[in-house]
């Protein structure tokens, strides 16, 4: 630890979810089973991650400890990166805990996704919508007669190992920068206890193989906790991620409103290729005026406007209309300009968050947001916050860099 802790030290979290693996390719799930390995394009992804976190300026200066989930595909992941930067970070231990296991599914362990779905509908539908309430139950037999049968709750398991996770990082590493490799499942366990998210929300929260999300204490508890950036992969070559939940419904891009040119200039470069099916602008201030500017170059997009008063019922509004006749294959983009307040309240929404917990997303100017919403019967799900137009941006603006990872 350092020697000396000043008193507006930081503690930065770098967390990353492991490259692509032999289970996410074959749409089996993993839980905590440790037969899912990476796959040549995980380990490609990892090494190329690695690459972009060292010309970002990750080094020995600014990265204090690297943890990892101790299942091999994290494991392994996090050795790709640390060899990736290793010349300019010096190698150190990794150290592992148990309590990153990914989500633990016993009963559907190695079972296709399509499977589960259609071979256990209830416990599916209950997973998706109530994931709180979901539990597996375990025969014990004793001369093949029944001898007792108890329930588990992967969530509630999941979450104590959580909260005794930030509990010790917190307590050892305050003012530390630590890059913490993990899974999909603990990822959103993590963000979602930093936060004050309810485990109901667990699967509102996207995490791509190798996305990046930073976190950010100011305290060593998890009430000063921060969402500095989420599922960041630019540097997969995504400036807003694949959908994790289905092919269509419909897709909300959301900006904040922006007085800076050079801002809007890399708004409108990042945008310019995607087909905006509709737009929701906020009137009044500088949205109304961003938005026109960006729809300069989507002539066929459908515009919708509301005043700052009633906005959130309007968009409410517009959403399930259009939910309604979305299609499962199809997807619709939908472009959002409001006040970063406005913004803050969307995303807060769908994660369930409470209004004094809003200031725990620090959005950023020049930057997206990203909802998805796969359909009417399953619920919204964020992809990213604060994803920018490409790495060359980031590695090129330094000062945007430090703000979200050092």
């Amino acid at each position: 630890m350092p020697s000396k802790i000043k008193e507006d030290s930081k503690t930065r979290i770098i967390l990353l979810r492991h490259g692509e693996s032999t289970y996410n390719r074959l749409g089996l799930y993993q839980g905590s089973c440790n037969d899912s390995v990476l796959t040549t394009n995980g380990i490609l992804d990892a090494q190329h991650t690695g690459i972009y976190l060292a010309e970002l300026g990750l080094n020995n200066k600014n990265l204090d400890l690297i943890y990892s989930s101790s299942l091999r595909r994290s494991y392994d992941t996090a050795q790709e990166i640390a060899q990736a930067i290793a010349n300019t970070f010096e190698p150190k231990i990794i150290h592992t805990s148990d309590l990153l296991w990914e989500t633990d599914l016993p009963q559907w362990r190695g079972l296709g996704i399509k499977y589960v779905r259609k071979s256990f509908p209830e416990e599916y539908h209950t997973w998706k919508h109530n994931p709180q309430d979901f539990f597996m139950e375990s025969i014990e037999r004793v001369d093949n007669e029944v001898d007792s049968i108890s329930r588990f709750y992967p969530l509630v398991d999941l979450y104590s190992k959580i909260r005794l996770f930030w509990q010790d990082l917190l307590r050892n590493h305050f003012g530390q920068t630590i890059l913490v490799v993990a899974h999909g499942g603990s990822n959103r366990a993590l963000i979602s206890a930093a936060l004050g998210i309810e485990p109901k929300r667990y699967h509102c929260i996207q995490q791509s193989n190798c996305g990046i999300s930073v976190l950010q204490f100011r305290g060593n508890s998890l009430e000063s906790g921060q969402l500095e950036a989420m599922n960041l992969n630019s540097h997969m070559g995504y400036t807003i991620p694949k959908l994790q939940e289905g092919a269509g419904g419909i897709r909300l891009l959301l900006v904040c409103s922006e007085n800076d040119v050079v801002n809007k200039h890399k708004l409108i470069s990042c945008l310019r290729n995607i087909v905006l099916d509709f737009s929701i602008l906020e009137e009044g201030s500088n949205s109304f005026h961003t938005g026109q500017q960006i729809l300069k170059y989507h002539s066929a997009t459908s515009q919708m406007s509301a005043n700052s008063s009633n906005f959130l019922q309007h968009y409410t509004k517009i959403i399930k209309k259009r939910l309604n006749i979305s299609t499962e294959n199809k997807l619709s983009n939908g472009l959002v300009v409001a006040e970063l307040e406005t913004i803050k309240k969307l995303i807060g929404n769908i994660l369930g968050m409470s209004s004094q917990n809003l200031e725990k997303l620090n959005l950023q100017p020049g930057t997206i947001s990203a909802i998805h919403y796969p359909s009417v019967e399953l619920p919204p799900v964020l992809q990213a916050m604060n994803t920018s137009e490409s790495e060359k941006y980031l590695i090129h603006k330094p000062e945007f860099a430090q703000s979200y990872l050092f």
